[in-house]
């Protein structure tokens, strides 16, 4: 999830197409899970104690949708100023 977040905050920001739930989300998960993939490939190959875990998938995409979430909330504030 500290990955994820300002990760997907600055991503939200520079484009304006993942303003949406369901793409924001698709999109964390992806990055989330290609992390976690990566992560398997490389225990796979040299043993490097690296573990897949499913709550690094579901919790990772939380923290998108928390981007997206601070996003509005900040763009809602400071937009009617």
């Amino acid at each position: 999830m500290f990955l994820i977040f300002p990760l997907m905050l600055g991503v939200i920001c520079l484009y304006p197409s993942l303003r949406n739930w369901k793409k924001a989300w698709l999109a964390a998960f992806g990055v989330s899970l290609t992390i976690e993939t990566t992560q398997l490939i490389v225990d796979l190959l040299y043993n490097a104690n690296r573990v897949f875990e499913i709550d690094d998938l579901w919790t990772n995409s939380l923290g998108g949708l928390l981007a997206l979430w601070l996003y509005s909330v900040f763009r809602k504030k400071y937009q009617k100023q």
